[in-house]
C-alpha cells in the first residue's frame, strides 16, 4: 500500500514538472532588482519609524522619526529630543515634516506640539503653538508639511488649515528676524473637519493644497480655495471616478512632473491631473500585470530624472514608466537583504548626489543609489538563482542557463517561460544544468546539457545528441560547456574530454584530442572557445591551446615556472581575442593573461596591479577597448593601454561579488551578462558612469583640552575660525565628505599649513586629525574628501587657526624679555665700561709711577756712572804711581832688595794690576750699557798666559799646600784675546779658585 502510494505521488510530481516545463508558464517577471541599503537603530538612528526627510544646504541628511530629530553624515547620527528642563530644545519628539527655507533655518513640524525653529548656528529651537486667545498666533498643533513658494513666503499646512509665517501683519519672513516676533496668518476653507496634507507651488505659481476633502488651489490674492472635482479625462475613468465617495477623497501627498501634470496620492490609488484642462486620470491595483501594488498612497515624488516614485502603505514602492504606463513594484523580501526593508513607504526624498531616500514604517531608512540601477539585476522568476550561460536570439529572447533548467525571457513583454528536464519525455531538454547555449546562423538554438540539445522553437521540443560508447559518431562527453560556430557553418563544441565538430547536415561528430604528453594522464578540457581573423581556433580549459581547423594540428602553451613570460596557470576559464590580434585569457586563480601570438608572451595581470581577484571566470570586450571580467570578488574593467582597473562590487548593484564560469555572455547590441550566485546582471558598459559629486567636506565635530586638562567636545558645523588658549595644546578636528554613495569607501586628505609639510592621507575610519604641543601663532587647517569612485573635492575645507601662545610666551612677554635682556646687556656694559675706565686710570697711574721710578733710576744711574767715572780716575792715579814706584824699586833704584822684599814689591805689581783691571772692568761696564764698548783682540799664547797668571797667584798659594802646574800644550792654536785683559781675568779666576779649597 505504501509503495503503490509512492508511486502515486511520484507520478503526481513528474507530472506536474511535466506541465511546468511544455506547458509553457508565461510568468510575469518583475523589473531588475533595485539595491537598497537599510540604515536603522543599530546604526545609531533614534527610532526605526521615518516620517520626513531632508538634505540641509551643507550636505547633511536629516530624518524626523518619532522618537526625536535624527541629523547624518554618512557615519554618525546626532540627535536632537525633547528636554523638559531646556527651553531651547524640540517642542516634541514625533516629527511629522523638515524645511529647510532660503536663510538655512530648518523648520521642524511635529506630531501635537507644534511647529519649531532650529538655527543650526546655535544649535537652538524655538517654538510655536496654537493659542486660542492670539490670533496671530500659530494654527494647529499637528503639522503635516511645510514648503516655501518662490517669493519666499513659508506655509505650514496642519490638522486646522494653512499657516502662512510671517512677521507684524504678515510681512515677507527675513532671516534676521527675530524669532520671538514671528506671526502668522491662517486660512480655512468652509469644510468644517478639513486636515490639509500638502502644499505645492507649480511652475506657473499656482499653490495647490492636499486636504483630507480632496485637491484645492490656494488663491493667494482673494485668500480663498479653489476646489477641484474629480472629471474623468475619458469614459473609461468616469465610473471609477464618480465612484469615489467623499469619505475616500484625501488626497496624501502632490508632486509636478515637468511637463506640469499634478500627480496625487490618495487612500485609493493615485490621480494624475493637469491643471490646464481640469482633468484627471486615475490609477488603482487590479489584476493586470504592471498595475499599482496598493492603492494607500501615503505618497508620491518625482525625482531629478523624472522618475516618478509612489510610496504606498502596504505594497512597497512603486516607479511608473510613463510610455508603457505601468507601475513597476519594489517591496520587502525575507530571502533578499538589499531588497526594502519595509513595504510600507511613509516618505521620499532624493537628495543632492542621486541618492534616493525611503522612510519606512518600523524598519528604519532605504538607501538606493541609482547609479547602480546600470547593472540591471534579475532574479525574480527565474528558475534558479545560480546562472551558467547565456544567449540572446534573433526574435531578441534572452536565454538563461541555470542550474535548474534553461530560461527564456521576454523583456519586452516581462514574461518568462522555464524548460525543465523531465525524465520521461524524450523531447524535453536532456538536463538541467545548463552551461552553454548558442543560437547558429540558421538560426537554430543549441543548448549544451548532458549532451548537446536542439531546440524546436514551434514544437517547444529538444533533440539531444549524447554520448553513446557504442557509437564512435556520437559526442564524446555529456558535458558541453561551450559552443561555437565557424565561417563554414560547422559548430565546434567543447566538451570534458574533448573538442568535437559538429556536421549539422549528417549529425555526426568528429573528435579531436591532443596527443601532448600531458592529457594521456589528463582530461583535455575545453572550456571556452574563440577564433581569431585569421581561422585559428583558441579555446581554454587546460592551458592555452590553439588549433588549426586545416592542418588539425594543436598548439599548446602551458605554465612554466622559470619562464616569467609563460601562462600564470594551466587552469583556464575563458579567451578573448580582441581587434588588435591579442589573445586574453582568464584563469582560476592567475589572473588573467595578455598573449601575444608573434612572440608567443604572456603578461600577467593579477590582485597585485589592481585586479580584485585572482580568480578570473569571464572576458568580454567593449567599443573603447576596455576589457570586461567577472571575477570571485565582482567585476573589474580594465583598460590595455593605461594598464588600469575600475572595480566594481555588490554595492555597485552587482548581483553578489561572486560569480560563475562560462556566465558572461555579449549581445550584438554591446549589452553585457554576467551571471553568477545570485542570479545576473544586465548592463551597457558605455552608460556605468562614475560617481560625479565631489563630497562637500564639513566639520562634524570639534574636541580640545580645557584649562583642568579634561577633553571638552564641541558639535559645531559652521567652524571657519579656531582661536585656541595655550592650555588647549591637544585638539582634534573630525570631518566628513558628503556623499552618501558609499560613504565607508570615501577617502580623504588632510594638513595643516604651518605644521604639516604634506597632505596626510586617511580614510572613513580615520575622518580627524589630532594635534598636540603646537607653537602659538597662525595656522591653516584644510581637508578634501573622494567619493566612492575617487572624486575629489576641489576646494575642500578651510579652517585658519589661531594658537593663542601663554602669557610668557606673548609678544607682550617677549618685549619685557627683550626689555631686560637689553638692560642686562646696557648694565654689563656700562659696568665693563666703568671697570675698563678705572682698570686704563690704574694702568696709567701705574706707569706713572714706572716713569717716576724710572726717571730716579735713570738718575741714580747716571749718578753711579759719574761716581765710577770719578772714581776710576781717581784710582788710577794713586794705583799707577804705586805699581810704578814698586816696579822701581824691583829694577833696582834703590838698589838690590832682598829676595823677600822683591817678592813683596812684585806681589803689590800683581794687585795694583789687578786693581787697575777691576777699575777698567767698572769703565767698560759704563760703556757696555752705553753701547760704546770697543774690543782690541790679538792672538794670545794660551801656554804663555797661563804662565803670567800662575805666577801670580802663586803669591795667593801661600803656605798652602798646593801646587800649581801648567799643562797646557806649547802646540795649542793661539786664541784671540784682550792680552792683559785675559791675564788679569785669569788671575781672579784662579784666585777665587784658590780661595774656594780648604787649608
Amino acid at each position: 500500500m505504501n509503495n503503490l502510494h509512492t508511486r502515486y505521488l511520484k507520478r503526481i510530481i513528474l507530472f506536474a514538472i511535466f506541465i511546468i516545463a511544455f506547458i509553457p508558464i508565461n510568468l510575469h517577471a518583475q523589473e531588475p532588482e533595485l539595491r537598497f541599503d537599510n540604515i536603522n537603530i543599530r546604526d545609531g538612528l533614534s527610532q526605526s519609524s521615518v516620517y520626513a526627510i531632508l538634505q540641509d544646504r551643507q550636505g547633511f541628511m536629516w530624518f524626523g522619526t518619532q522618537d526625536g530629530l535624527n541629523k547624518y553624515d554618512g557615519y554618525d547620527f546626532t540627535v536632537f529630543k525633547r528636554d523638559p528642563d531646556d527651553s531651547n530644545s524640540l517642542s516634541g519628539n514625533w516629527i511629522t515634516s523638515i524645511y529647510e527655507d532660503t536663510a538655512g533655518i530648518i523648520w521642524i513640524g511635529t506630531y501635537k506640539n507644534g511647529l519649531n525653529r532650529f538655527d543650526p548656528k546655535t544649535n537652538t529651537f524655538h517654538h510655536y503653538y496654537y493659542d486660542e486667545k492670539d490670533p496671530n498666533s500659530f494654527h494647529g498643533n499637528t503639522v503635516s508639511y511645510i514648503y516655501q513658494d518662490k517669493a519666499g513666503t513659508l506655509w505650514v499646512s496642519t490638522d486646522m488649515g494653512l499657516n502662512k509665517v510671517g512677521v507684524y501683519g504678515h510681512k515677507p519672513l527675513l532671516s534676521q528676524n527675530d524669532p520671538t516676533k514671528i506671526t502668522f496668518a491662517f486660512f480655512k476653507s468652509d469644510e468644517e473637519k478639513q486636515t490639509i496634507k500638502d502644499v505645492l507651488e507649480d511652475g506657473n505659481g499656482r499653490l495647490w493644497v492636499a486636504t483630507s476633502t480632496g485637491l484645492k488651489e490656494f488663491d493667494r490674492e482673494t485668500e480663498t480655495f479653489i476646489v477641484h472635482d474629480y472629471i474623468p479625462d475619458s469614459d473609461s475613468q468616469e465610473e471609477s471616478l464618480i465612484s469615489i465617495p467623499e469619505t475616500d477623497r484625501i488626497i496624501t501627498s502632490i508632486a509636478e512632473d515637468p511637463q506640469g501634470y499634478l500627480w496625487l496620492g490618495t487612500d485609493i490609488g493615485l490621480l494624475k491631473f493637469y491643471p490646464e484642462t481640469g482633468l484627471f486620470t486615475f490609477y488603482e491595483k487590479d489584476d493586470k500585470p504592471g498595475s499599482l501594488s496598493d492603492n494607500g498612497i501615503k505618497t508620491v515624488y518625482i525625482d531629478s530624472k523624472w522618475h516618478l516614485w509612489i510610496g504606498t502603505s502596504m505594497g512597497g514602492l512603486n516607479r511608473f514608466n510613463r510610455e508603457t504606463e505601468t507601475f513597476s513594484h519594489y517591496t520587502s523580501s525575507v530571502n533578499n537583504p538589499t531588497s526594502l526593508s519595509n513595504s510600507e513607504i511613509n516618505v521620499i526624498y532624493e537628495d543632492r548626489g542621486g541618492i534616493l531616500w525611503v522612510g519606512t514604517s518600523l524598519d528604519g531608512i532605504n538607501k538606493f543609489n541609482s547609479m547602480t540601477e546600470e547593472f540591471h539585476h534579475y532574479l525574480d522568476e527565474l528558475s534558479h538563482k545560480s546562472m551558467w550561460a547565456f544567449h540572446e536570439d534573433n526574435e531578441g529572447m534572452l536565454w538563461i542557463g541555470t542550474s535548474f533548467g534553461l530560461n527564456k525571457f521576454d523583456r519586452q513583454a516581462k514574461t518568462i517561460t522555464h524548460y525543465i528536464h523531465d525524465p520521461e519525455d524524450k523531447t524535453s531538454l536532456a538536463g538541467n544544468f545548463v552551461q552553454a547555449i548558442y543560437e547558429d546562423s540558421g538560426h537554430n538554438l543549441w543548448v549544451g546539457a548532458s549532451g548537446l540539445n536542439k531546440f524546436d522553437r514551434e514544437t517547444e521540443t529538444f533533440t539531444s545528441y549524447q554520448h553513446d560508447p557504442d557509437d564512435p559518431n556520437s559526442i564524446a562527453d555529456y558535458k558541453v560547456s561551450t559552443i561555437h560556430e565557424d565561417e563554414t557553418g560547422n559548430l565546434w563544441i567543447g566538451t570534458g574530454n574533448s573538442l568535437e565538430k559538429f556536421d549539422i547536415d549528417s549529425e555526426t561528430f568528429s573528435h579531436y584530442r591532443s596527443d601532448f604528453p600531458i592529457f594521456e594522464r589528463l582530461y583535455m578540457s575545453v572550456i571556452e572557445i574563440d577564433q581569431d581573423k585569421s581561422g585559428m581556433i583558441w579555446f581554454a580549459g587546460a592551458g592555452l591551446t590553439k588549433f588549426d581547423p586545416d592542418t588539425e594540428k594543436f598548439q599548446h602553451y602551458f605554465h612554466e615556472p622559470d619562464n616569467p613570460n609563460s601562462l600564470s596557470e594551466n587552469s583556464t576559464s575563458s579567451i578573448y581575442a580582441d581587434e588588435n590580434g591579442m589573445i586574453w585569457v582568464s584563469t582560476y586563480g592567475g589572473g588573467f593573461n595578455k598573449f601575444d601570438p608573434q612572440t608567443e608572451k604572456f603578461t600577467a595581470y593579477r590582485e597585485k596591479h589592481g585586479l580584485p581577484n585572482d580568480f578570473v571566470y569571464g572576458i568580454l570586450g567593449d567599443k573603447e577597448g576596455n576589457l570586461w571580467m567577472s571575477t570571485n570578488n565582482g567585476i573589474s574593467k580594465f583598460n590595455p593601454e593605461t594598464e588600469t582597473f575600475r572595480n566594481y562590487t555588490d554595492k555597485n548593484g552587482l548581483q553578489s561579488n561572486e560569480f560563475n564560469g562560462g556566465a558572461f555572455y555579449q549581445s550584438p547590441s554591446g549589452e553585457m551578462f554576467f551571471g553568477g550566485v545570485n542570479g545576473f546582471n544586465a548592463f551597457y558598459p558605455e552608460k556605468i558612469k562614475d560617481n560625479p559629486h565631489a563630497p562637500q567636506v564639513v566639520i562634524t565635530r570639534f574636541k580640545k583640552m580645557n584649562e583642568e586638562g579634561g577633553l571638552v567636545y564641541e558639535d559645531t558645523n559652521f567652524l571657519t575660525y579656531l582661536d585656541l588658549p595655550y592650555y588647549s595644546y591637544l585638539f582634534t578636528i573630525y570631518f566628513a565628505g558628503l556623499d552618501y554613495a558609499d560613504p565607508l569607501e570615501n577617502q580623504y586628505m588632510y594638513k595643516l599649513e604651518g605644521f604639516d609639510n604634506d597632505w596626510v592621507e586617511s580614510n572613513a575610519n580615520e575622518r580627524f586629525a589630532l594635534y598636540s604641543n603646537l607653537a602659538g601663532g597662525d595656522y591653516v587647517f584644510r581637508a578634501k574628501a573622494a567619493n566612492n569612485d575617487g572624486t575629489w573635492s576641489e576646494e575642500g575645507l578651510t579652517i585658519d587657526v589661531h594658537i593663542t601662545p601663554p602669557p610668557w610666551k606673548t609678544w607682550w612677554a617677549y618685549t619685557i624679555y627683550v626689555l631686560i635682556v637689553a638692560g642686562l646687556i646696557f648694565s654689563y656694559i656700562r659696568y665693563r665700561t666703568t671697570q675698563q675706565k678705572l682698570e686704563i686710570e690704574r694702568k696709567e697711574k701705574e706707569l706713572e709711577q714706572e716713569r717716576i721710578v724710572s726717571e730716579r733710576l735713570r738718575q741714580l744711574d747716571r749718578i753711579k756712572d759719574e761716581f765710577l767715572a770719578n772714581t776710576s780716575h781717581e784710582l788710577r792715579t794713586p794705583i799707577n804711581g804705586i805699581v810704578g814706584l814698586a816696579e822701581s824699586l824691583i829694577d833696582g833704584a834703590t838698589g838690590m832688595l832682598p829676595e823677600q822684599t822683591v817678592y813683596n814689591l812684585s806681589m803689590i805689581v800683581s794687585s795694583g794690576w789687578r786693581l787697575t783691571n777691576l777699575v777698567n772692568d767698572l769703565l767698560d761696564f759704563s760703556k757696555l750699557k752705553h753701547k760704546t764698548l770697543e774690543l782690541n783682540t790679538k792672538p794670545v799664547d794660551m801656554r804663555s798666559l797661563t804662565d803670567v797668571v800662575l805666577m801670580l797667584c802663586r803669591s795667593l798659594v801661600g803656605t798652602k799646600d798646593i801646587e800649581i802646574h801648567n799643562n797646557i800644550s806649547h802646540d795649542v792654536v793661539r786664541s784671540q784675546g784682550l792680552g792683559v785683559r785675559s791675564q788679569g781675568l785669569g788671575v781672579r779666576s784662579q784666585g777665587l779658585g784658590v780661595r774656594g779649597q780648604n787649608p
